[in-house]
């Protein structure tokens, strides 16, 4: 499993702008530790487009209902 730092949100502007505010107000943000290892490798990019991939054919079947 790979790790991230990740929040997700729709984007109804008041759970935005709530969300920004949390990440605002974590003791990481306040001292600029948000460190993720998967982020420090010269790699990054093909990780990105790993999780894309994965994602790619969950995304398709159960939120656009496309068959494989």
């Amino acid at each position: 499993m790979e790790e991230a730092a990740v929040m997700f949100t729709d984007l109804n502007k008041q759970r935005i702008l709530r969300a920004v505010t949390l990440l605002e107000n974590t003791s990481l943000s306040k001292t600029n530790e948000i460190s993720v290892l998967d982020y420090r490798p010269d790699n990054v990019s093909e990780k990105i487009e790993k999780i894309i991939l994965s994602y790619t054919d969950y995304v398709n079947q159960n939120v656009w209902k496309k068959e494989s």
